[in-house]
């Protein structure tokens, strides 16, 4: 996971695509399966993280950084 100040003040994290890139590596390719894609993304939305260009990725201000930080162990849970 990255943490990338932005100049707005908001930190954006994201895995930077390491996640699909994984799953890639495994024989598992969400963007073969609308069905799949739709389900990831709705899972995704349940932690408040997006889909955004294959990157797992939310936008938050410094001072909820570490609950989405926290929030973003999904993240870590699909990359095993």
């Amino acid at each position: 996971m990255y943490a990338v100040c932005q100049k707005d003040g908001l930190i954006k994290l994201t895995d930077d695509g390491w996640t699909l890139d994984n799953l890639l590596s495994r024989g598992v390719d969400i963007n073969k399966s609308k069905k799949r894609k739709t389900i990831l993304i709705n899972q995704l939305r349940g932690y408040g993280i997006s889909l955004i260009d294959d990157e797992l990725t939310t936008t938050v201000n410094i001072n909820h950084f570490a609950e989405a930080k926290n929030r973003n162990s999904i993240i870590k849970e699909l990359q095993r």
